[in-house]
């Protein structure tokens, strides 16, 4: 093993449990990914989330797939890995398999976003697969003329030379990700270190209250003069990822998209444009959720602007584990 792989296993250990452990995953109907980047890593503490969703009578494992900074491509890598770990499970036909991912605008609109810096991480997920998946995508942003178009263009460049320098120097061998699901990222929860305003708080909590009302996104957005239109699509879809779509399309009997607590506006504005689309399943925005970031009016539950600390995840993950209850997507 490499030293750049030792750095990067270094970086992403988590002490997931391992799903082919048939005494620590027997009684477990529940199988929860929980996909995201620095929202999701910072906001959903799966120990908590398994806990109070046994008290309830729903017994889970839960498994954190998150990344600060992590783009569609490094995401589909590490969840390729955990969708094929997944498939050991013991008794897979008894359990109930639910997939949640993080829908952040940022990395929706501009998929390539942090591919330019050439890294261990980078080098972990920049294959051949990740390179005709950043092609595909990139031809997407220019045939749609996004905001996007010339940035992913250059990034896709920066992308493919990077996979061609890993071809290269590594040859053909295994890439450079977590093998096993014990390896991954998870929840890192961090203590405040700065003052978030107040008025950023309420801004977003106003935000979050006008998604709650018949086209309070379109409306809001129209104020904010925000560049998002109604047609945009995750990124990693049957388009962009045919393969990994298929497997998960096969193996999650349910799939919804979710955002964690966040002050920035944009990401709010996109999310409840999104979920207002036919074909997209959220755990939406609604009363309990403007109630529980209404609890979040103090700098201590936040580490930044974008987001939670560790007083703040856990509010975020009651309520995450409450809703995921009333949406009736879990077995007991």
């Amino acid at each position: 093993m490499g030293n750049s792989d030792q750095r990067h296993r270094r970086r992403t250990a988590a002490h997931w449990p391992d799903p082919s452990d048939r005494s620590a995953s027997s009684r477990r109907k529940n199988i929860i990914v929980v996909d995201g980047g620095s929202y999701t890593h910072r906001s959903v503490d799966g120990d908590a989330l398994k806990a109070q969703l046994k008290s309830a009578g729903y017994a889970s494992e839960v498994f954190i797939v998150s990344l600060p900074g992590a783009n569609h491509f490094e995401r589909a890598s590490l969840l390729a890995t955990a969708v094929e770990q997944l498939a050991e499970i013991p008794n897979r036909e008894e359990r109930r398999f639910v997939y949640l991912r993080e829908l952040h605008s940022g990395y929706d609109l501009n998929p390539t976003a942090q591919i330019r810096d050439l890294n261990d991480r980078l080098i972990g997920y920049a294959t051949l697969p990740t390179g005709w998946r950043v092609t595909r995508a990139t031809y997407r942003l220019q045939s749609e003329r996004t905001i996007w178009s010339r940035h992913a263009t250059h990034s896709s460049c920066y992308g493919a030379l990077h996979c061609s320098i890993h071809l290269v120097s590594d040859g053909f061998r295994s890439p450079k990700t977590p093998q096993r699901l014990r390896d991954y990222p998870g929840f890192r929860p961090m203590e405040n270190n700065s003052e978030v305003p107040l008025t950023k708080i309420d801004d977003a909590i106003n935000a979050a209250t006008a998604l709650l009302q018949p086209e309070g996104a379109t409306k809001y957005l129209a104020t904010l003069k925000l560049p998002l239109t109604s047609d945009h699509r995750a990124w990693l879809d049957a388009d962009v990822a045919p393969e990994l779509h298929l497997q998960m399309a096969s193996m999650f009997q349910a799939q919804r998209q979710f955002l964690p607590f966040t002050t920035q506006i944009r990401d709010l504005i996109y999310f409840g444009k999104q979920c207002g689309q036919p074909n997209i399943n959220c755990l939406a925005i609604d009363d309990s959720y403007v109630a529980a970031m209404s609890e979040l009016r103090d700098s201590r539950f936040w580490i930044d602007v974008n987001h939670l600390s560790t007083s703040g995840a856990a509010v975020f993950t009651r309520w995450l584990s409450t809703h995921l209850i009333a949406e009736g997507v879990l077995a007991k």
